[in-house]
């Protein structure tokens, strides 16, 4: 039998009846181990008078009820969390906050090297080799070099994105890369740096996550550095749900990994095609399994076999991950994670602020609407304006409303920043 772990490079080569087989008997486990070992999903079960047992075919998935943010948040981790893990010795992972309501996430150790292998099998598909180097330009703290990379394999040279792009293009310059990994908006802006800087910077090809990329960005960026760019949708749930191969028509499902689903307007969902709501089933997180969740990127799904000889589906997110540029009075660009990043550990996680929306209705303007936690405090105000002020490092008015509720967008999504400021070169 093949060990799971090969299975990842070996399932490029199937066809897609094959992988819907595949993940037609990752489902059926799921369903039963859900049900007999997590908590929230048993209940559930027996609430909408669900048999594990007829969960029998990936059309059987409708009979399980859709997973939303808050769910997660009110059940965690007591009752989401599988009774087979504890959860102080799983790798939890937290979204940044960007859509207005962070949660946590526990992985086990198995698919945390499934969903590692998995970003590899993306990472080769660019045509980057092993033995090259890659830039990785993220936000720390920055993990430890797995055995393969002290071995020169995928090795990455890690750089903070909160040095000023001035300072990541010298760092650049000082080591040898064949692919920069980065966020869309902080390459914008360390793009429109590379002009007026000495330095040559000449990668073999560029790899973005995290935010939407958009045509305007991603043909910016491929002018100023000189090669093509490719898209990776990627999640703190599910870390790499799909990615893009050499021909750039839409990014391919990671289908052996997960399910993904398209909701429509009507609330009717499909696998097959379609445009509205990502609901996301992981085939593998047995600590923490999510089941049908939705996510609230809104993209469309088609099926088809690829130039590139792959039969993975593709998507493309064409109107979110639903965070917006902000662009100040200088011109400078803020992407919405750097924003993000430094308010909800300092709020959100503290329970001081539930949610909360940051407007910009001019390039100097800001409202923000929040909701109160349960430990909110006067204080809280003006911690918040300063924080926001310090990120966004220029002077603007900032003005504070405190909400009973924040509204979804007709989307269903909580945007968590708004800019209504076109933004110019």
């Amino acid at each position: 039998m093949t060990h799971p772990h090969v299975s990842v490079f070996l399932n490029i080569n199937k066809d897609y009846h094959s992988l819907q087989k595949i993940q037609e008997k990752k489902l059926r486990f799921l369903a039963n181990y859900a049900y007999n070992k997590v908590a929230y999903y048993n209940k559930v079960f027996k609430i909408y008078d669900i048999k594990p047992n007829n969960i029998r075919t990936l059309g059987d998935i409708k009979k399980i009820p859709i997973l939303n943010r808050m769910d997660i948040v009110k059940n965690y981790p007591q009752s989401i969390v599988s009774k087979s893990f504890n959860v102080k010795k799983c790798y939890e992972r937290s979204t940044s906050g960007s859509s207005g309501i962070p949660i946590t996430v526990a992985f086990d150790n198995f698919s945390v090297r499934n969903y590692e292998l998995i970003g590899i099998r993306s990472l080769l598909l660019t045509g980057h080799k092993i033995l090259d180097r890659i830039a990785y330009i993220w936000y720390p703290p920055f993990r430890k070099d797995r055995l393969y990379e002290r071995l020169g394999i995928l090795k990455k040279t890690y750089i903070s994105v909160d040095n000023t792009p001035e300072l990541i293009l010298e760092k650049l310059a000082k080591i040898n890369y064949k692919t920069i990994y980065c966020y869309p908006s902080v390459l914008f802006e360390i793009a429109k740096k590379l002009d007026n800087s000495n330095y040559k910077i000449k990668p073999k090809r560029i790899i973005t996550q995290g935010e939407l990329l958009t045509k305007e960005v991603r043909k910016f960026i491929e002018e100023k550095f000189d090669c093509k760019t490719f898209n990776h949708y990627g999640t703190t749930e599910f870390y790499i749900i799909a990615s893009e191969c050499r021909y750039h028509d839409g990014m391919h499902v990671n289908m052996d990994n997960l399910i993904v689903e398209i909701k429509n307007k009507d609330g009717n969902t499909s696998i097959d095609y379609g445009k509205g709501s990502f609901i996301i089933t992981g085939l593998t997180n047995k600590a923490m399994p999510l089941i049908r969740y939705e996510i609230g990127d809104i993209g469309s799904i088609k099926n088809e076999k690829c130039n590139c000889g792959l039969e993975f589906p593709k998507i493309d997110l064409f109107e979110g991950r639903n965070d917006d540029f902000i662009q100040l009075p200088s011109g400078k660009i803020i992407g919405p994670r750097k924003i993000a990043t430094n308010l909800y550990k300092i709020f959100t996680f503290t329970n001081k602020i539930e949610k909360y929306r940051i407007v910009q209705n001019m390039t100097e303007k800001f409202i923000v609407d929040i909701v109160p936690g349960n430990k909110f405090n006067e204080n809280v105000i003006t911690e918040f304006k300063n924080i926001l002020q310090k990120v966004l490092e220029e002077p603007v008015t900032i003005k504070i409303k405190i909400k009973k509720n924040i509204p979804k967008n007709l989307h269903g999504k909580l945007r968590s920043i708004e800019s209504k400021v076109k933004i110019r070169e």
